[in-house]
């Protein structure tokens, strides 16, 4: 009796196990918080564009090869800087998680001024 409640319970958490690894999310998300512990160790400021690319591009990141210059708002006022957006996406198949770092780059210097981030979660339900 003893073997067959213990064979029970331990189809019950294969069972539950593997139901959560279907979604991926328990290993692929990350938090806001890892997200921006992520990009700080990019630390591509002062880099020029193409070498902050690059650096992306070896940690996972799709970076686009097109810009926008925009007016950016920050503590020290505003400025007009060229944008470039780079995406992680995680290995979920329904509902993945995109993860981005947006490059400031001064279009006079085309060096890397400000790194930004943010996370889309696409939640589906």
């Amino acid at each position: 009796m003893q073997n067959k409640k213990s064979k029970t319970i331990l189809r019950f958490a294969l069972l539950v196990f593997f139901t959560s690894m279907l979604s991926g999310c328990t290993l692929t998300r990350v938090s806001d918080s890892s997200h921006a512990k992520e990009i700080q160790e990019l630390n591509v400021i002062g880099l020029s564009l193409e070498s902050a690319r690059k650096r992306a591009t070896e940690k996972g990141f799709v970076c686009s090869e097109y810009g926008n210059v925009n007016t950016v708002v920050t503590d020290d006022g505003e400025h007009r800087w060229l944008q470039t957006e780079c995406s992680k996406k995680s290995a979920e198949l329904f509902c993945p998680q995109m993860r981005f770092v947006v490059l400031n780059v001064d279009p006079n210097t085309n060096r890397v001024v400000d790194v930004g981030n943010y996370i889309n979660q696409h939640a589906c339900f």
